[in-house]
């Protein structure tokens, strides 16, 4: 029985850690940062649960072989195809020999589709970290936020408890937050707003990157010069 209640103990300590420091439920932030550290990472989870099933327990590709070609052949020139990087050509182009290069010059090459569920996991974690690092490095930067914001949004929703109740908690959240302000060292930048600022910037600095990145592999016919020359000639105008 014993060994029961212990186990039963490390699970609700375990559900209790990953609910931390995932984020669901919190409120110590805006709706900004919960659409990137929750929203977008459930979105791109989904997104991997997706790909990853089709890519590694489906047929990720299929290929045009010969009607000569034996299952095993059928198989081999799929796994090639799907190792090699692929191009695309236009319907009203003929298709280039195989070792003319000069003739592929002018085809879209796409190399990243075997990389898709590694990349769309790296993108979860781009935007899972910002908010990871808030909610460790909060409370060790000031005032633990989620703490007071939790007890305020109990006095909220406990419409079952008398309104002394609720009062006691809004007075007792008032008088921690009174007596930290009193306490802490009088500076010009506290470091909780300076470690916000810096979250703040990690958002942005992930979705630039990511852009950056998709930028690469996707090969879009653009340039990020010219999308920052037309950000600013708009700015200006």
């Amino acid at each position: 029985m014993s060994s029961y209640l212990q186990r039963s103990h490390y699970r609700l300590d375990v559900y209790t850690i990953l609910w931390y420091y995932t984020g669901f439920g919190r409120c110590d932030d805006d709706f900004t940062d919960r659409l990137s550290r929750l929203y977008s990472v459930l979105l791109f989870s989904i997104f991997v649960l997706i790909v990853s099933s089709v890519q590694f327990v489906g047929n990720p590709i299929s290929c045009f072989t010969p009607a000569s070609f034996t299952d095993a052949h059928i198989t081999y020139t799929d796994f090639v195809c799907w190792i090699s990087n692929t191009y695309f050509i236009s319907m009203d182009k003929d298709i280039p020999e195989v070792n003319n290069s000069e003739q592929r010059e002018g085809t879209h090459i796409i190399r990243f589709y075997q990389y898709v569920p590694f990349i769309l996991m790296l993108q979860t974690l781009g935007f899972f970290l910002p908010g990871f690092f808030w909610r460790s490095g909060s409370p060790h930067f000031g005032v633990a936020l989620q703490k007071y914001l939790d007890q305020l949004n109990t006095s909220r929703n406990s419409l079952s408890e008398s309104p002394l109740y609720r009062q006691k908690l809004i007075r007792n959240v008032a008088a921690r937050l009174d007596q930290y302000f009193r306490m802490r060292p009088r500076k010009i930048i506290p470091k909780l707003t300076i470690f916000y600022l810096f979250i703040k910037t990690t958002y942005v600095i992930n979705i630039v990157i990511q852009l950056i990145c998709l930028h690469y592999f996707m090969n879009f016919n653009f340039d990020i010069k010219d999308i920052i020359e037309r950000f600013l000639i708009y700015s200006n105008t």
